[in-house]
């Protein structure tokens, strides 16, 4: 069963995982899954809950001793390696490592629901963490330790607009975020590109990355993968 308010259901169907729990008996939205921090349905899979002393989320969850059988799938090792950069729908999961998917997902991502993740650093918990896209219009996605919010049709007005003006306008945009001087506008850039461009979200801007290089990627849906 494929829960479409939980993130880690929608990435485990996506990928062909198999939950492996007890169903649980009580009432609907009598529990919570400690991870995802949303009501059980009653007679979904769930196993017992308790964060070791590795475990450094504490702060993003819920006080419970249950969590579905499916967010426990993104909690081993060998799971997590293989989705820190990804996008999950009915389609299948995509990988999200190269620019030429990342603007495929920003201008045509996937029928909702879907779930996006892109890991900033080597290892970290962010399925169970990520918002359910319920719009292609809006997107959202889990950057590390942050939720981004693209606005589809503002992404590709902000792309045009820096096509039509055919320079460079910002100082640098990296597609982690991380550079010093990411997002900085160049004083070159004119008034009124400025004005738009510094509109941009920062999903908007990591999105922008990806899209408005000096030499352009073409989109391109990677093939789906799965971990069996």
């Amino acid at each position: 069963m494929v829960n479409p308010v939980s993130p880690s259901s929608i990435a485990a169907a996506a990928l062909s995982l198999t939950p492996q729990g007890v169903p649980w008996t009580g009432e609907d939205g009598s529990m919570l899954c400690a991870l995802e921090r949303r009501p059980l349905l009653s007679g979904e899979l769930c196993v017992p809950f308790k964060p070791g002393a590795n475990f450094m989320d504490d702060a993003q969850i819920a006080r419970s001793s249950v969590i579905s059988a499916s967010a426990a799938l993104f909690l081993t090792k060998a799971v997590m390696m293989k989705t820190q950069r990804a996008v999950f729908c009915a389609e299948g999961a995509f990988s999200l490592a190269t620019d030429a998917a990342r603007c495929w997902f920003f201008l045509s991502p996937p029928e909702p629901p879907y779930v996006a993740v892109i890991s900033d650093s080597m290892l970290q918990h962010l399925v169970w963490r990520a918002p359910v896209n319920l719009s292609r219009e809006l997107i959202q996605f889990r950057h590390g330790q942050k939720i981004h919010t693209i606005r589809r049709p503002h992404l590709v007005r902000l792309l045009e607009a820096l096509r039509e003006f055919g320079g460079p306008a910002f100082v640098a945009l990296d597609r982690e975020g991380k550079h010093p001087q990411h997002g900085v506008l160049r004083n070159t850039c004119p008034p009124d590109l400025a004005e738009l461009l510094a509109q941009a979200t920062p999903g908007e801007l990591i999105a922008l990355a990806s899209l408005a290089k000096k030499n352009p990627v073409a989109p391109e849906r990677p093939a789906p993968f799965t971990l069996n």
